[in-house]
């Protein structure tokens, strides 16, 4: 979560953009397959901390799907994920 928040604020700064499709199914992922056994609280506090550490802040979970970061995912989805997995979910 913390990585697609540093690649929207990052790139404004540098002039670079780097596509997020691999982090949106990585956290769709683990959401899928390990949601019962996360600890929200948990998730919370170290995200707070790392984003605190990166310099970068978020104000709700709009900010992790905002137009941008999802047109990039869409338009990068089969490329960046489609060499690593047998069955490529739709964006």
């Amino acid at each position: 979560m913390r990585t697609l928040l540093q690649t929207h604020q990052k790139p404004i700064q540098r002039g670079w953009n780097h596509p997020r499709a691999r982090d949106y199914y990585d956290l769709w992922r683990i959401l899928d397959q390990y949601s019962d056994g996360l600890n929200g609280k948990q998730i919370t506090k170290l995200l707070d901390q790392k984003c605190e550490h990166r310099e970068v802040s978020f104000q709700s979970l709009d900010d992790f799907f905002n137009e941008e970061l999802v047109s990039e995912a869409h338009k990068h989805w089969d490329a960046n994920l489609a060499p690593f997995l047998v069955e490529l979910p739709e964006c």
